[in-house]
């Protein structure tokens, strides 16, 4: 072997060996060098929002008085549908005689036609043995708009013509009207805590003097995951109640509330 095939031997070796711990130092960085980590994908919020709440209270001594409420309410919010429903009872006694007794339902359906602007159509059932309203039916319908509209607020009015079938201390009534409804919400606590407030007004159209205002605002707050305490006040006036009654029914509602 001469020099110049000796010195070609050692070339190919030692570019062989430069080969080989190359490719070792790769794989030790690589080994070394921890693998991304790609963080969980967040859940979509699920767009129903379930409730079911619970009020009691009762007082002994010189007055009995006894006061037991359930509500459930369900609402959808998507891009462009809405709906809402809800059932609230109460029912009380004072003195071992019957003093409240009220049954209440809605319906409505929201379609939106750009972010803010929407038609809605509405149902609403009311019963109070109390004050002798055998049943109230009013169905309504018309466009409706969002004032304020984002994650933490919403404040929304609407208005539109409506019909009135109820039963009064037995006599029945159909006439026309007009509901103009307003709502408003808003939550901070990192939506913890959330206050609300809704009102309605519905006269009847040939007799403006004869009307029924609803309303409603309350206080709710989070104490476990899905549990809430919850206070608010509900006060329905009648212009023209059934005889002997009065036209303000007025309740102050403290209890619990189960959100899913």
């Amino acid at each position: 072997m001469n020099f110049r095939s000796t010195t070609l031997t050692g070339m190919a070796l030692l570019a062989t060996a430069g080969s080989l711990l190359a490719q070792d130092a790769a794989t030790t960085a690589a080994a070394a060098t921890p693998a991304p980590v790609i963080p969980p994908t967040p859940s979509a919020k699920s767009p129903w929002e379930n409730s079911i709440g619970i009020g009691f209270s009762i007082a002994e001594g010189n007055t009995d008085n006894m006061l037991g409420t359930a509500n459930f309410t369900s609402v959808y919010k998507g891009k462009s549908d809405e709906f809402g429903f809800g059932l609230d009872g109460k029912y009380g006694e004072q003195d071992d005689k019957k003093n409240t007794d009220t049954q209440s339902a809605y319906l409505q359906y929201n379609h939106l036609f750009t972010e803010r602007f929407y038609l809605f159509g509405r149902g609403d059932f009311y019963r109070d043995s109390i004050a002798e309203i055998d049943y109230r039916f009013t169905v309504s319908a018309g466009p409706g708009y969002y004032l304020v509209k984002n994650a933490n607020t919403r404040l929304n009015v609407e208005a539109g013509p409506g019909v009135v079938f109820q039963q009064v201390a037995d006599e029945s009534d159909t006439y026309a009207t007009i509901r103009f409804g307003q709502q408003f919400e808003h939550k901070f606590n990192e939506g913890k805590t959330r206050i609300w407030e809704k009102c309605e007004y519905l006269p009847q159209v040939d007799r403006w003097g004869n009307y029924i205002i609803n309303l409603e605002v309350g206080i709710e707050t989070t104490v476990y995951k899905g549990l809430s305490l919850r206070t608010y006040v509900q006060d329905y006036y009648d212009s023209e109640p059934a005889p002997d009654r009065k036209s303000n029914d007025f309740f102050w509602i403290t209890g619990i509330a189960y959100k899913f």
